[in-house]
């Protein structure tokens, strides 16, 4: 597969992970837990989706300026990063 159809590709998951966030979150997010398991700090929703879409937009970015593959790393890590809120979030 090409770099340019797999960056579509993620991009679009991303994209649909955010509506899915934007659908199923509550208005105030988790986004730091401490050592007991007790959340420590929350954002409210928009701030905490715009940040893993923000570093998938940067790895579209550096995907089409770039020929490496830094890009790839960092939408994929945009995307567990909205995983992570859902799970933490339930």
């Amino acid at each position: 597969m090409s770099k340019k159809i797999i960056s579509i590709i993620l991009t679009v998951a991303s994209l649909c992970l955010c509506v899915f966030s934007f659908i199923t979150l509550p208005s105030q997010v988790v986004v730091q837990f401490g050592f007991n398991g007790e959340a420590t700090n929350t954002l409210p929703k928009l701030m905490a989706l715009a940040i893993p879409l923000l570093i998938s937009a940067l790895g579209l970015y550096t995907n089409i300026r770039s020929d490496e593959n830094k890009g790839i790393v960092l939408q994929i890590a945009g995307m567990l990063a909205f995983i992570l809120t859902l799970l933490f979030n339930r």
